[in-house]
């Protein structure tokens, strides 16, 4: 082999060690930045260094991280503002010499029982939320536990006791009950005119008695000075035989100044009218109402 040969095989086998040097050091760069790219938890192509093997490593994704600038937006709930107080005076949205004698508002309902003026005729006025064309206004009568109001087949029970409670009946049958939510606005109705105190001409009970029309029946009504119309008895003619009983309270003035009351015998509506322009007296007349049916009587002192 000349000399040349000899000198390029040295060359080579010199040159063997450092390539081999060079690989090594390339794969140990590289280990080293996978594994710190696995300590970062994020995964990308590795870099090829000259002289590896260019075989890319899976790419794993992970969620983004969400920043506190990046929250969701939540979605707005809208809330229903807080009944306006006007909801709760219809009597005087009607008309300012209106009282208020009830207010309350149930879940669906607003609920108000107005008087017209201080011994005026007492109404029912009631107003479905959300609905501004539901408004009714039904004359109403006074009961031992709030108010009653009567419209057609449809009757509306106004309790005021017990945190009080709006009941609808249809056809005597109940249809819909709900309980009043938050505070319960309450004032006594004006009362029945009364005779003036110390005129002994008129300390007297009075028994207001006729028959009905068209029915086999007649009432005794009874009046006393402090109250006015109070209790009423319902009687068949010939027998006597108790057919109903019940009270009547001050529900105002008709269009002609006389005097209304109202109640109920059991699901009938009972209505009583005195004659008289101020009080009654003995001898003044009265009429007598029992769903719809109506009869005159005529007031006579007791004892």
């Amino acid at each position: 082999m000349s000399n040349k040969g000899l000198q390029a095989l040295a060359y080579r086998t010199v040159d063997l060690p450092r390539n081999l040097m060079r690989i090594l050091l390339s794969r140990t760069i590289l280990s080293i930045t996978l594994l710190l790219q696995a300590c970062s938890g994020r995964y990308q192509t590795p870099i090829v260094f000259p002289g590896t093997f260019n075989s890319a490593s899976p790419t794993v994704q992970k969620s983004p991280i969400v920043t506190p600038s990046q929250k969701p937006i939540q979605p707005t709930v809208a809330i229903s503002p807080t009944p306006t107080g006007e909801r709760l005076d219809a009597c005087a949205t009607i008309s300012q010499e209106n009282r208020r004698l009830v207010a309350f508002e149930t879940a669906s309902y607003f609920v108000n029982v107005c008087q017209k003026g201080a011994q005026g005729r007492i109404f029912y006025t009631g107003q479905e939320k959300g609905k501004p064309n539901t408004n009714v206004q039904v004359t109403a009568s006074l009961t031992k536990r709030g108010y009653r109001a009567i419209n057609g087949n449809t009757t509306y029970v106004i309790n005021t006791q017990s945190g009080g409670r709006l009941t609808v009946l249809q056809n005597g049958q109940s249809v819909f009950q709900e309980p009043a939510i938050g505070t319960i606005i309450t004032a006594n109705p004006g009362v029945a005119p009364r005779p003036p105190k110390g005129d002994s001409s008129t300390d007297f009970r009075l028994t207001c008695a006729g028959g009905i029309n068209n029915r086999n029946m007649y009432f005794t009504v009874i009046y006393t000075q402090e109250s006015g119309f109070t209790t009423f008895e319902l009687r068949q003619n010939g027998t006597d035989r108790l057919m109903s009983k019940g009270s009547v309270a001050f529900s105002g003035k008709n269009e002609q100044g006389q005097t209304i009351y109202r109640g109920a015998a059991k699901d009938a509506d009972v209505v009583v009218v005195g004659f008289a322009p101020r009080y009654q007296k003995p001898f003044s007349e009265m009429s007598f109402s029992i769903d719809g049916q109506w009869g005159r009587g005529t007031c006579r002192q007791l004892g």
